[in-house]
């Protein structure tokens, strides 16, 4: 994945100067950001293809840092549209993990973005977060309607979706869930999907203090 990943940034970079001169030839802007916008979903999935790889082989350097947990979940959501969703933060200000701020952007960033494609406008979302021992202990749970139990060890791996609820929203290849666990482990953390009695889907995230 990582060598695939590679070679696709060049002809991605040649399609981009291409989009640039189009531009200078007179090429209507309405297709050019069309052309625009499918290179900038290729460079992202690419992106997401090469830093999963490197996570894996461990050939990723953390830049860790004194993190405000808060500060980090607020951040994230403010990536997504959530719309009429009730979100609800039960979170101390006081609370500090140790990680790559970066990289915990995205992965959280990932979570919510999935509730924002795979949950009704009315839904809630319950932040919680306690520290347990020398963890900090993350429960994110919507009242979406989730996915069957069957699929829940098949949810972070990558390019599988349940033909269920949680894949008629939108396409997708199935990565966000599998680069929000490389992103968790790589820090020495833990990520496990569970239900959310009566409706709905919790994940449960712990992170190094």
């Amino acid at each position: 994945i990582a060598a695939i990943s590679h070679e696709l940034r060049t002809p991605l970079t040649r399609l981009r100067l291409q989009t640039e001169l189009l531009s200078a030839e007179g090429v209507s802007q309405q297709k050019l950001e069309r052309f625009n916008d499918d290179i900038n979903v290729l460079n992202e999935l690419v992106d997401v293809l090469l830093s999963s790889a490197k996570l894996e082989q461990g050939a990723f350097a953390l830049k860790k840092q004194p993190i405000n947990v808060r500060q980090l979940l607020i951040q994230s959501l403010s990536q997504v549209e959530l719309l009429d969703r009730y979100i609800q933060i039960n979170v101390s200000n006081d609370l500090i993990c140790d990680g790559d701020s970066h990289l915990l952007l995205r992965a959280f960033t990932n979570i919510f973005s999935n509730i924002e494609r795979y949950t009704p406008d009315n839904c809630q979302v319950d932040i919680v977060a306690e520290t347990k021992e020398n963890d900090v202990l993350l429960k994110i749970a919507d009242t979406g309607e989730g996915v069957s139990e069957t699929f829940f060890p098949k949810l972070f791996s990558p390019f599988l979706r349940e033909e269920g609820s949680r894949s008629k929203v939108t396409g997708g290849l199935g990565l966000g869930l599998m680069f929000v666990r490389k992103i968790i482990e790589a820090h020495k953390g833990s990520v496990v999907a569970k239900s959310n009695h009566p409706s709905g889907l919790v994940l449960e995230i712990t992170l190094p203090l």
